[in-house]
């Protein structure tokens, strides 16, 4: 791999979004993370927070991720990153996110859900300027395996085929 300055951001990775479809994720990103922390200039968590009135409440009718217990990281996150974002949408603020990234040429991307937070956070970097890689085997959908396979696919084709990679950086 080149010497570009290199960052992962771990999306979502909270209570609320383990589910059957997604346990298994968890301990392949916790792995991911203490095996290749040295590789990254920063490592940031994000963390969505529902709000009553939100979108998520008025349009899709979804009252999710508002308890506490729910919006915590898993064990194991929180300890293992430099900085963790709240959000309230499909992205991070960029006013928040970008400033961390400053220096930062590109960033590893993975966690849940790959067809909503994972692609939304891949393209906010992309229109920023810095180079997204989606790591594919490092995410997942609490929609199941047909969303998380229509997330990369559509990250494929948004962000080309060579930035949706396995953990040893090849396109897949």
């Amino acid at each position: 791999m080149s010497g570009k300055a290199r960052a992962l951001i771990v999306v979502d990775v909270q209570r609320g979004f383990v589910t059957p479809d997604t346990e298994a994720t968890v301990s392949r990103v916790l792995e991911h993370i203490q095996r290749e922390r040295r590789r990254y200039a920063v490592v940031i968590a994000t963390r969505f927070i529902n709000s009553p009135g939100s979108m998520y409440e008025t349009e899709r009718e979804w009252d999710g991720m508002m308890d506490a217990q729910d919006i915590s990281l898993v064990s194991g996150i929180d300890s293992a990153v430099d900085a963790v974002l709240s959000k309230h949408g499909l992205a991070p603020d960029p006013g928040e996110l970008l400033p961390i990234l400053r220096g930062v040429e590109q960033v590893e991307v993975c966690g849940f859900d790959t067809d909503q937070c994972v692609l939304a956070t891949a393209l906010l970097l992309w229109d920023a300027g810095i180079v997204p890689r989606v790591l594919a085997s490092l995410c997942s959908s609490s929609g199941g395996p047909d969303m998380h396979e229509a997330g990369l696919a559509i990250a494929r084709r948004a962000i080309g085929d060579r930035n949706v990679i396995d953990t040893a950086g090849h396109a897949i």
